[in-house]
């Protein structure tokens, strides 16, 4: 509005400042691509440092890691154990997986049973004496009762995998002990024993890694 005044001339209003907005432009596809691709590449190469960078106790860093995952087992709820779940997801497990595959020893001398399925991810073995070994050098973690007072041990080893070893009758280790593959953890019950392996809290199939055990019991 211009107001006027006798004698003087009309008074204008300051004029508004013009308001702009600007957007910012949206991240172009190959700009996105090149991004993603930059990160996966990092988070590969942190990966591969974390496998070889060693703790002071001698362990990696990567199995550090897996111990914080995979915690320890609540005795209480062993009534309820089911063979496996997946502790991690898919995109994260992939580079714990890719782990190289490490050589396993059947855990007793006589033939298998029950083949690995994805259904039922265990392997059974019917033994010629009942003798139950580790399949790889490790160490005993647990020692528990079965729902019907069977035995069930659970051994970490070295590589990053772990081995369960169900039905067993009777155990001769105790947690703590180291085992090779020629220590004799204990008896299976008359039916078999059957073993479940584990890499980063998730079954695998083992059928390809484990060979026949020859030679004699000790």
């Amino acid at each position: 509005m211009i107001k006027r005044v006798a004698g003087t001339a009309p008074e204008k209003q300051p004029e508004q400042p013009e308001i702009t907005c600007a957007l910012p432009d949206k991240p172009r596809w190959g700009e996105r691509l090149a991004r993603n691709v930059a990160l996966a590449g990092l988070l590969m190469v942190t990966v591969a440092a974390m496998r070889n960078a060693e703790l002071p106790s001698g362990g990696t860093v990567l199995t550090a890691v897996r111990q914080m995952i995979d915690g320890e087992w609540d005795g209480g709820a062993l009534g309820k154990i089911s063979f496996v779940g997946s502790f991690l997801p898919e995109t994260v497990a992939v580079f714990f997986e890719s782990a190289p595959d490490a050589a396993l020893t059947a855990p007793c001398f006589g033939s298998l049973s029950h083949a690995w399925t994805a259904e039922e991810p265990y392997l059974g073995y019917a033994g010629q004496d009942q003798q139950v070994y580790a399949v790889a050098p490790g160490q005993v973690m647990s020692v528990y009762h079965g729902p019907e007072e069977e035995y069930i041990l659970r051994v970490r080893h070295d590589d990053g995998l772990e081995t369960m070893y169900y039905a067993l009758a009777s155990v001769f280790v105790s947690e703590g002990d180291a085992v090779s593959v020629r220590t004799c953890l204990g008896r299976a019950l008359p039916e078999g024993v059957v073993i479940e392996v584990r890499r980063a809290g998730r079954a695998i199939d083992p059928t390809a890694l484990i060979s026949e055990r020859t030679g004699s019991a000790p």
